[in-house]
């Protein structure tokens, strides 16, 4: 049995639709060996170190590249690729560097980068061969890369997960992708087509049903002040919209119950008037962003980041229907979910 390892490197604003479709194909033909992000960082651990212990352990990187990969800019305004201490940009030169396998595979249109584009240290990447994966071969562009996978790993070649109906797996990634950036129209259309095309699909009416109600909340919602809180953490790209409206009833601490899958943690949340919270756990700010509320559903809308600069939404309902206490799931950006209860 193969015991090598595939990692695939992608940036969140840019591929993540794409590297989890990736990831749960591959997954598929080398179970338990595919692997999208460097492992949990501990308090005062070298994240040099960490990203050399994860890449050395692996047998390919997989370097995910859409349109924005090149340009996308840092909160201090210069590239995010010009940053010595940019994660994805560590992680391919680590890899260059100890001659790991590396396959930049091309996304959603993109162009292979201009060496004078690029940090000193990736300018290898320009001699690897890349893979267009487009959504109209996917399936076809997908095994033309597991092939080459199959003969690094020494796997034996596996057959396929089964097609789908014709034309949904590619609206299915078009959506996910869309729904990634917030662009919800996009997401919504490729929603239905994929319906169209399979009207028993469960996920599809799901995700169309979250689509549509994100849709409808933030166009009904608009202005929101700037942040006050100082706890440093960048809670969202594209903050959700507000309705004026007198939010002192949710306004101050919560209680904060977390519950995850082998694991429950108290802590606080707190709400402030401009429409930022963090949440606190044995004083440290381990969560922090932006919240909204709904006042036809009676529902507290969550976005942010953890410590990480990782991405998740939560929504919560209220369980006496007046918003005395409020009960839901939230999501990161990998699909890891937990749950949340607030009371005063």
């Amino acid at each position: 049995m193969a015991v090598g390892r595939i990692f695939i490197n992608y940036r969140h604003e840019d591929t993540r639709g794409d590297a989890r479709s990736l990831f749960e194909r591959l997954n598929t033909n080398f179970p338990k060996q595919v692997f999208m992000d460097v492992s949990k960082l501990e308090p005062g651990e070298d994240f040099v170190e960490a990203i050399e212990r994860e890449v050395a352990s692996c047998n390919a990187l997989i370097v995910l590249i859409g349109k924005q990969w090149l340009t996308l800019i840092a909160e201090d305004g210069r590239r995010r690729l010009d940053d010595p201490a940019d994660f994805v940009r560590l992680e391919i030169a680590t890899a260059l560097r100890r001659k790991t396998l590396v396959i930049p595979a091309l996304v959603g249109g993109a162009s292979m980068p201009a060496l004078d584009s690029l940090p000193e240290d990736l300018h290898p990447l320009t001699r690897r061969q890349a893979l267009h994966i487009t959504d109209q071969d996917w399936d076809h562009d997908v095994g033309r890369l597991i092939q080459v996978l199959q003969k690094v790993l020494g796997a034996p070649p596996q057959k396929a997960p089964p097609a789908g109906p014709t034309g949904v797996s590619a609206p299915r990634r078009r959506a996910q992708d869309a729904m990634g950036r917030e662009d919800w129209a996009t997401a919504i259309a490729a929603l239905r087509e994929c319906l169209a095309a399979n009207p028993n699909d469960a996920g599809a009416a799901a995700d169309l049903r979250a689509a549509l109600e994100r849709q409808n909340l933030e166009q009904t919602h608009s202005n929101i002040p700037e942040r006050s809180p100082d706890h440093g953490l960048n809670p969202m790209p594209n903050p959700p919209q507000q309705t004026p409206f007198n939010p002192a009833f949710l306004v101050g601490r919560w209680q904060l119950k977390e519950v995850q899958a082998i694991a429950q943690i108290m802590g606080f949340m707190d709400i402030y008037p401009n429409y930022q919270f963090q949440v606190l756990v044995q004083g440290v700010v381990a969560m922090a962003g932006l919240w909204g509320y709904n006042p036809m559903a009676v529902t507290l809308e969550l976005q942010g980041q953890n410590l990480y600069g990782l991405g998740f939404r939560g929504s919560l309902s209220a369980r006496d229907g007046r918003g005395g206490a409020f009960f839901g799931t939230c999501m990161d950006a990998l699909g890891n979910t937990w749950t949340w209860e607030l009371n005063r």
